[in-house]
């Protein structure tokens, strides 16, 4: 059982549409990131609070949830992220005995509010290992 975290800022200056995703496992992408989880594995979403080089902060994160509209969209948290005290959004993934497997992957949206007030949506996916 080991923490996944996931931090959120935006790729670009001005007003660029594209997330800038890094986990803590190393992976990095602009609007789409696939992070590796395990059963029982706590994922945190958070705003990056130092942003990679051509990026920029974020305001706040304001959900993280499931995408529905996703043929093939596996359920690998056991429910929507919710926050957490810190503000942060905070998953847990399934148990064993309820993952659907070794590849599976779940697609889910992150909305957030940029620091000039305006909001987005990206996509990325979590992958059960």
């Amino acid at each position: 059982m080991a923490t996944r975290t996931i931090y959120v800022s935006l790729q670009g200056q001005g007003n660029s549409t594209n997330l800038r995703l890094v986990d803590s496992e190393g992976h990095d992408g602009i609007n789409d990131i696939t992070t590796n989880v395990d059963p029982d594995d706590t994922v945190i979403w958070e705003v990056n609070p130092n942003p990679p080089a051509g990026s920029q902060a974020i305001r706040s994160i304001d959900n993280v949830y499931k995408k529905t509209d996703v043929p093939d969209n596996y359920t690998l948290l056991i429910s929507n992220p919710t926050p957490n005290a810190a503000g942060n959004y905070q998953g847990t993934v399934v148990p064993a005995t309820q993952s659907p497997g070794s590849g599976k992957k779940e697609s889910y949206s992150i909305d957030y509010t940029r620091t000039n007030g305006t909001s987005g949506t990206d996509d990325p996916k979590l992958n059960m290992n």
